[in-house]
């Protein structure tokens, strides 16, 4: 297997586990975050049916294996029709806080976006963004990005605009942080 590299703050890669028995061990300097999207993450350890496994450096997150399995909240469109749902595990987002502690300033949230929905959600200005599609036909900012990769974005951006093309359901994690 290999990992998509993503260099979003703490970030460093993300690989798609579908149909694979588990995860690879963490590289060297990296802890990992396994994700699945019923709005579970366990940051270190196992986590059965795993959908991804991101990287994070080492030094952002303390030596201990964390589990997050936040409560839904409901997402609203730019035209306030109900979107989908939301996850934090990390950070802060749509003004709630992961469970997840880090030593850095970061975040991870999962978002399971409606069909043909369109989103703008607030962002941290100084922070840069990687946003993994597990599945569907998903854009950020009018950029496809097509099922199992990532979108990333450079700091300086206050909204980001996510849009699922698809008729069907898209799972989308976004995680952020300071650049190094």
């Amino acid at each position: 297997m290999s990992f998509i590299e993503l260099n979003a703050g703490p970030w460093r890669g993300v690989a798609f586990l579908r149909g694979l028995a588990g995860p690879e061990d963490a590289p060297v300097g990296c802890k990992s975050l396994a994700w699945r999207p019923d709005g579970t993450a366990r940051l270190g350890g196992v986590l059965e049916r795993a959908h991804a496994q991101v990287l994070i450096d080492a030094e952002a997150v303390p030596d201990k294996v964390q589990r997050a399995q936040p409560d839904a909240f409901e997402l609203r469109s730019v035209t306030t029709q109900p979107a989908g749902e939301a996850f934090v595990f990390i950070g802060h987002m749509f003004n709630r806080t992961g469970a997840v502690e880090t030593k850095r300033a970061c975040m991870a949230a999962q978002l399971t976006l409606a069909p043909e929905t369109e989103l703008a959600i607030m962002v941290e200005e100084e922070f840069e963004y990687a946003v993994l599609a597990a599945d569907g036909d998903v854009a950020v900012n009018n950029t496809a990005v097509p099922a199992s990769s990532a979108g990333l974005l450079d700091a300086g951006h206050r909204t980001l605009g996510l849009k699922n093309r698809a008729d069907s359901i898209a799972h989308v994690l976004v995680l952020g942080g300071k650049p190094a």
